[in-house]
């Protein structure tokens, strides 16, 4: 359930609030990211998720995809995935996703 969830991204700086609804069948996740936590919520950007778990047999994913993010990036993806190996042992792979703009990419690069 994407209440888990929010008290994981809420041990990141830049997060200020996550809330969560569901719509028809899908979880929708709400990051309110700041520059700076003492900004005020008012002014954090607003990422919506779209959050969705997957199980099978043995196996068990998560996935929030964002269309938008800050900054005129875009395709934002996480995603955890866990697979029991043996008996005491789990591997788990945790991936994070975005598109930069044309500009964003050319001023990421000049600063660099």
């Amino acid at each position: 359930m994407p209440t888990n969830w929010c008290d994981i991204v809420l041990l990141h700086t830049e997060v200020r609030a996550c809330t969560y609804k569901k719509v028809n069948d899908t979880w929708l996740l709400t990051l309110y990211n700041v520059k700076k936590f003492q900004d005020p919520l008012g002014d954090a950007y607003q990422m919506k998720f779209e959050y969705r778990i997957t199980q099978q047999l043995g196996f068990f994913a998560i996935s929030l995809s964002a269309p938008e993010g800050p900054f005129s990036t875009k395709d934002h993806q996480i995603g955890l995935e866990v697979l029991p190996l043996d008996e005491g042992r789990t591997f788990i792979h945790l991936r994070y996703s975005l598109r930069y703009s044309p500009l964003g990419y050319f001023l990421m690069k000049a600063t660099s």
